[in-house]
């Protein structure tokens, strides 16, 4: 079990993955959610401000996102399309995309997921 301590830290590392890719302000406001004893609250206003500021950002970022709120954020209120500001990147053959969980089939060289749940472009 995680203890509160632990969940703070993951939160403020999961910001610190960004850094560079929000705004001062953008950052400022996740801050000062999770700084004010609402850090679930916090990842939810940067899912939002991912997509609608229209951020590409790691898909490690988004997966680690996405742990840190399931229980205290119900999904619903995660933006549908998160997974679409995922940075797509070659994906090795047999291992799964970290989004979907979906294994690139051999011989196949496309960039990005090969399902269609978040990104798949080549």
């Amino acid at each position: 079990m995680t203890t509160p301590e632990e969940y703070y830290a993951k939160c403020r590392a999961l910001m610190a993955d960004l850094d560079g890719t929000l705004t001062p302000e953008e950052t400022a406001e996740v801050f000062h959610l999770i700084d004010h004893g609402e850090p679930a609250e916090g990842l939810r206003t940067l899912a939002w401000i991912i997509v609608e500021e229209g951020k590409q950002v790691p898909a490690s970022v988004i997966v680690k996102l996405r742990e840190l709120v399931d229980g205290p954020i119900d999904p619903e209120h995660l933006p549908r399309n998160l997974n679409r500001h995922a940075i797509p990147r070659p994906l090795t053959d047999g291992h799964p995309c970290p989004l979907s969980g979906v294994v690139r089939p051999q011989g196949n060289s496309r960039l990005g997921c090969p399902s269609d749940g978040h990104r798949d472009e080549g």
